[in-house]
């Protein structure tokens, strides 16, 4: 029993650090809108995803890429499949990038 609870605490403090570390490289400072557009109207895009619509707000700054190629916000068309990167926290759900054509997979 003894042994037990010795490597349950050299254990536990490895696993919390594994969890936080995988959380933060999996996310990277962005919130991941996956799904199909639906709606483009004036510098908002509106995604269909799992959990529901996500309208998303293009900036001057926002990077809208297919296969490494870069593209313009005209390229955005209902039907389309897209990854959205948003910076977390961000409350106007201003895009960072934009990639067209990928799997949600």
């Amino acid at each position: 029993m003894h042994r037990t609870l010795i490597t349950i605490r050299c254990l536990l403090p490895a696993l919390i650090l594994l969890a936080i570390t995988t959380q933060a490289i999996a996310h990277g400072g962005f919130e991941h809108v996956i799904g199909t557009i639906t709606a483009v109207q004036g510098n908002t895009v509106t995604v269909k995803t799992a959990k529901g619509d996500v309208n998303v707000t293009l900036t001057p700054k926002t990077e809208i890429t297919k296969d490494g190629r870069k593209l313009e916000p005209a390229d955005l068309k209902p039907g389309t499949r897209v990854v959205v990167d948003i910076p977390e926290g961000s409350k106007d759900k201003a895009a960072h990038s934009i990639k067209v054509g990928v799997s949600g997979k």
